[in-house]
């Protein structure tokens, strides 16, 4: 489990959610991450629960993780066709006999 932080000066205060325009993050409809710009804060939320918790974040906090999003920082680490760069391709219906495993 996550620990929570310990130093309180992290912690933002949630802002008044009353009159938030939460943006939707997927084109579909279906209930995904949302997105509101309230006060002077930028409020994050799961839109499956939209009464759970938020993520507070400073403008510039926010725009350094649109950066980053951009910038392929939160890719997945591996790259499926290097990974498998170092198979040796097979033809199709080539025997290549029994295997040593």
């Amino acid at each position: 489990m996550t620990e929570q932080p310990t130093d309180q000066s992290q912690i933002k205060p949630v802002p008044d959610l009353t009159g938030a325009e939460w943006i939707q993050t997927t084109d579909d409809g279906t209930p995904g991450v949302e997105i509101a710009f309230v006060e002077d804060v930028v409020v994050m939320r799961d839109g499956k629960e939209p009464a759970g918790p938020v993520l507070v974040f400073t403008h510039a906090e926010w725009d350094a993780f649109v950066e980053g999003a951009k910038d392929g920082e939160f890719d997945e680490p591996w790259n499926w066709d290097e990974d498998w760069e170092d198979e040796p391709e097979e033809e199709a219906g080539e025997d290549t006999g029994p295997r040593n495993t």
